[in-house]
């Protein structure tokens, strides 16, 4: 059974950002929260697309009452569709470690269960079979490096970023493409960085 409200579980490519200290914004009364954040290209879905994995971490707003405003803030600095996944570790679930999938619609979060699934759920077989290829390897991958950078739009490195308006920056007088100076914004507005 194939929920429409959900985008498909991806493939995941390359891993672009492995943030262990990111801040969010949230519309909580904490203003903001922390979390580890890792973003993947994708290789199964639409172009452009990346799959997230927000990882709880219990420092300011939770990750699952910040979920619109994350949502936001990824699909703006990534400037595109963003998969995103709510990992809740054993530490900070007060039960077992799970992970859900995260979807906006008309403004509101709604959420699936990934894994663990119960055994009635339809969707069991497919989610295994994704958490075995895909969603173990991501979450265990220890080796991973720590990647806090620039992301630039998917065109900056082809002939058709030259066609790109450019911005003047008020700190420095120079022009720039401002996909060449987007990053995971402000972390409380989702505003990107000024171009310099």
């Amino acid at each position: 059974m194939n929920d429409l409200r959900f985008p498909a579980l991806p493939v995941p490519g390359d891993l672009i950002l492995n943030n262990p200290a990111w801040l969010y914004p949230s519309p909580c009364a904490a203003g903001s929260g922390m979390a580890h954040l890792r973003i993947w290209t994708t290789r199964t879905a639409a172009p452009h697309t990346h799959l997230a994995i927000v990882s709880q971490m219990g420092i300011g707003a939770s990750v699952t009452n910040s979920a619109t405003s994350i949502h936001a803030t990824l699909t703006h600095a990534l400037n595109g569709p963003v998969v995103l996944l709510e990992h809740w570790p054993e530490q900070e679930s007060h039960g077992p470690e799970h992970l859900d999938q995260v979807t906006i619609t008309a403004g509101q979060p709604d959420w699936r269960r990934i894994w663990p699934t119960s055994v009635s759920n339809p969707d069991r077989s497919r989610f295994e079979t994704w958490m075995n290829h895909h969603g173990h390897p991501l979450l265990t991958d220890a080796t991973a490096a720590v990647i806090d950078t620039w992301i630039w739009g998917p065109h900056c490195l082809s002939p058709q970023h030259d066609a790109c308006p450019r911005e003047m920056c008020s700190l420095t007088g120079n022009a720039d493409h401002p996909c060449r100076s987007q990053k995971l914004g402000c972390p409380y507005c989702g505003a990107p960085r000024e171009p310099i």
